[in-house]
């Protein structure tokens, strides 16, 4: 026998788009003697698996992650029981990322939400996916296609009281969605008391004072007229004024500056209005150390309770 087996590569095809992640490389080789072929599968110029034994004209799938956006080739070299070898030529693919660096935040008319992300390397457009439910998921089909800037707003947020967005990159048929998720809720704020959290993870909301920070934003605005934040290690309450247009901590509450996530606050508010609050889905559990006696622990997560 010194004939040489022959090769079928079939998915990636040559020049097809790919999104990052688990990619299923699919392909036969057949041989006029051997009915079992020793095989590898190379990736980039780099055999990445071997020993795939494939039976004579069966196809074969095998399974590979790759993650890094860029241009890609992969072959398959198989040999029979003869020693007889063949190195098939490559096929050529793209793999694309989902957006990384993801934002969220309110518009002035305290109403819409504004999403921002970066650029993803060889994307041709972007497309967002909505849902007002977390826990139910995203639907498989996009509700906004064809965005060619690196941000959207969405007008008609204040519909629902929570709403969830993913972003995705396109390149042909490959849609790469972000790892990431962004957030709103509205929080139902009636005058007197009302205790609230933000479920989402942010990585700073420092209360505005006249020079930065952000506002807790409120629709109709200036409706708060204090928050209040209980400090379990003696057991008493930090209190922030709402003076002006700016949150002025009381005397002796200074290091009141910012919201956390995952912690309770008290709010009170002169009238009825919903509070926006917003930011990225948080993907792993948050630990918050217990003081004996009392605690304000507030929800962090997106999932519906």
């Amino acid at each position: 026998d010194v004939t040489n087996p022959s090769i079928n590569l079939f998915t990636p095809k040559n020049n097809a788009n790919k999104s990052s992640g688990k990619i299923g490389f699919n392909f036969s080789t057949s041989d006029n003697f051997a009915q079992i072929m020793n095989c590898s599968l190379n990736i980039d110029g780099i055999k990445t698996v071997s020993e795939i034994l494939v039976n004579n004209s069966n196809i074969v799938e095998y399974n590979y992650s790759i993650y890094q956006a860029g241009l890609h080739n992969w072959t398959v070299n198989c040999s029979d029981l003869a020693g007889n070898s063949i190195l098939q030529n490559v096929n050529n693919f793209t793999v694309i990322n989902g957006p990384d660096s993801l934002s969220i935040n309110l518009t002035e008319d305290n109403s819409s939400m504004v999403l921002n992300w970066s650029s993803s390397l060889y994307a041709n457009y972007y497309e967002i996916y909505i849902s007002n439910n977390y826990t139910a998921g995203f639907s498989l089909t996009p509700n906004i296609t064809g965005i060619y800037d690196l941000n959207w707003t969405d007008y008609s947020a204040a519909d629902s009281q929570k709403r969830y967005y993913k972003v995705a990159a396109v390149k042909g048929s490959a849609v790469a969605l972000s790892q990431k998720t962004l957030g709103k809720q509205s929080l139902e704020i009636n005058p007197t008391w009302n205790l609230i959290s933000v479920p989402f993870n942010i990585s700073d909301w420092k209360l505005y004072d006249g020079t930065s920070g952000k506002d807790l934003f409120t629709y109709p605005g200036d409706c708060l007229s204090s928050i209040w934040y209980f400090n379990e290690t003696n057991q008493s309450y930090l209190r922030s004024d709402y003076i002006s247009g700016s949150w002025i901590p009381s005397i002796g509450s200074e290091s009141f500056t910012s919201v956390e996530a995952g912690r309770g606050y008290w709010v009170e508010a002169t009238i009825d209005c919903n509070m926006t609050v917003f930011g990225e889905i948080p993907t792993n559990n948050k630990t918050i150390e217990l003081e004996q006696y009392w605690n304000i622990v507030g929800q962090y997560s997106g999932k519906n309770q």
